[in-house]
C-alpha cells in the first residue's frame, strides 16, 4: 500500500503490478483455473476438486465475477445483475467458451474484456430501460476513467518468482473500485504462490 516492496521486487528481478491502473491488467472476464483444495479438507468438502470434476470452470468463474461486480456496482438491482449474468454467458458462447470448456488452455488474449461485454449488451439493449441502466453503470469500467484498471486482457507474467501487487495508487480510488480490484487481485493470487500484504 505504500510501494514498500516495489524496489526490492525489481532488484530481485520480480514483476510489479500497479493495481491502481496502468498498462498491466487483470481481466475480470478471463476464466481462471480453480485453485487447489486444502489437503486437510475432507474429500466430500473439497469445493474446487468437486467443481473441476463436474467440468464447470465457467460456472465457478461467473459466481466469482458476480461477487466482484456486486462490489463494483453496489447500487445495481437484482434484475440488472441477472441480465449481466445472462449477457456474460451468451458472450462467452460467442468466444467458444461453454460450461464444459477447459479454459486453462485458452490464451489470455482470447477472452472477452469489459468493453466487449458493454458492446454486446448495447447491441441488444434497444428500449430496455434495465439494460440501459446497466450500460450506464458499466461505462466507466469499459470506456471511462475506470477502464485503466478494469478493461484489458490479463498481461502480467505469473512466471516471475516474485510478483508484487503495488496498491498505492489504488488507495485514492472510491471504495467500490478498491473492493472490486482487491477481489480481482485475490482471485488471481489464489492461482499463484503469492503472499499478499493488504491493508
Amino acid at each position: 500500500p505504500e510501494s514498500e516492496y516495489r524496489e526490492i521486487t525489481e532488484h530481485l528481478g520480480g514483476a510489479v503490478f500497479y493495481a491502481g491502473g496502468g498498462e498491466a491488467k487483470i481481466n475480470l472476464l478471463q476464466v481462471r483455473s480453480a485453485p487447489e483444495d486444502d489437503e486437510e479438507e475432507e474429500p466430500g468438502n473439497r469445493l474446487y476438486q468437486n467443481v473441476a470434476k463436474k467440468g464447470s470452470m465457467l460456472a465457478m468463474h461467473i459466481k466469482n465475477s458476480d461477487s466482484i461486480f456486486r462490489s463494483y456496482l453496489p447500487e445495481a438491482s437484482e434484475m440488472e445483475f441477472a441480465l449481466l449474468e445472462k449477457a456474460s454467458i451468451e458472450l462467452y458462447k460467442r468466444y467458444g467458451i461453454e460450461w464444459h470448456t477447459d479454459c486453462s488452455r485458452i490464451p489470455a488474449e482470447k477472452f472477452p474484456m469489459i468493453s466487449d461485454l458493454y458492446e454486446f449488451i448495447n447491441a441488444q439493449a434497444g428500449d430496455n430501460e434495465i439494460m440501459k441502466s446497466l450500460l450506464a453503470r458499466l461505462y466507466s469500467a469499459a470506456y471511462g476513467s475506470d477502464q485503466f484498471i478494469f478493461n484489458g486482457h490479463t498481461n502480467i507474467s505469473l512466471d516471475s518468482q516474485i510478483l508484487c501487487f503495488d496498491t498505492n495508487s489504488l488507495q485514492a480510488q472510491t471504495d467500490n473500485v478498491k473492493r472490486a480490484q482487491y477481489m480481482n487481485i485475490l482471485g488471481l493470487a489464489c492461482l499463484t504462490s503469492c503472499i499478499l500484504k493488504l491493508y
